[in-house]
């Protein structure tokens, strides 16, 4: 690996800019002798959720529109950008799209080739447990071939209220392609 590539990498983690970060040899001493309290934000009504409601909101407030289960029919395109996309409810000439739908899916609809892609799914299983959670962790993280789950959180550990008084849940996070 290209020695840039590894500081970059290196920057991205930090949390603490006060913290010197230029070698292999800082990242291990800051990992195992600093530690500091972070703080962090979980919505205390309507869980991870909220942040999406609270978008959809801010849109309208602002003059948008938010369309939900509005799967776009057609999409038009020429000179280098999308002209018209299509729903069944009606047509819109966008100034910006952002697509976060497979890019298999937008090429097909503009009827280019489409790219052999494989994209690696995730399945999550919510479990409700009886009792307190065993584990103070707020997800961790699994490997291994024998493993078939990549991460286990326990949502009450973000805010209580994210399950009933007497219980728990656990959401196994399973990857597939």
């Amino acid at each position: 690996i290209d020695e840039t590539w590894a500081r970059v990498s290196i920057q991205r983690a930090i949390i603490d800019n006060r913290l010197k970060m230029t070698t292999l040899n800082d990242l291990i001493k800051a990992t195992l002798f600093y530690h500091r309290k972070l703080k962090f934000w979980y919505p205390a009504s309507g869980g991870i959720g909220q942040f999406s409601l609270n978008l959809a909101e801010r849109i309208r407030a602002l003059g948008g529109s938010v369309y939900l289960g509005t799967p776009i029919q057609k999409i038009e395109f020429s000179e280098e950008r999308i002209q018209t996309l299509s729903t069944d409810q009606r047509d819109w000439k966008p100034d910006l799209v952002v697509w976060t739908a497979p890019l298999t899916t937008l090429t097909r609809q503009l009827g280019m080739p489409v790219p052999k892609l494989e994209y690696l799914s995730t399945v999550l299983y919510n479990l409700e447990v009886i009792g307190p959670p065993r584990q103070a962790t707020q997800w961790c993280y699994f490997g291994g071939n024998d493993t078939i789950f990549s991460r286990v959180s326990i949502p009450v550990h973000f805010c209580r209220t994210n399950a009933p008084p007497g219980r728990h849940g656990l959401c196994v996070e399973v990857t597939a392609s």
